[in-house]
């Protein structure tokens, strides 16, 4: 395989990114044709069964704190 597209999906308690990356999958196979790999660390097999490849791993551990005032 030389061309496809990886998505980084790692939930939090306010957004489902798995969800996002879904959709992003399928919109990417419909219009682009090409395979979508998932770095995530979810593992329930039914939520990544629209992804061709996944990769887990755990999610990164950071100090720094993102604030989004809409919620």
């Amino acid at each position: 395989m030389s061309k496809g597209v990886v998505i980084f999906a790692f939930n939090n308690e306010q957004i489902d990114y798995l969800a996002m990356a879904a959709w992003s999958a399928r919109n990417i196979r419909r219009h682009l044709d090409l395979p979508v790999c998932v770095i995530t660390d979810v593992t329930d097999t039914a939520r990544t069964a629209e992804f061709d490849q996944v990769v887990l791993t755990e999610s990164p551990q950071t100090e720094q704190h993102r604030y989004f005032y809409d919620y």
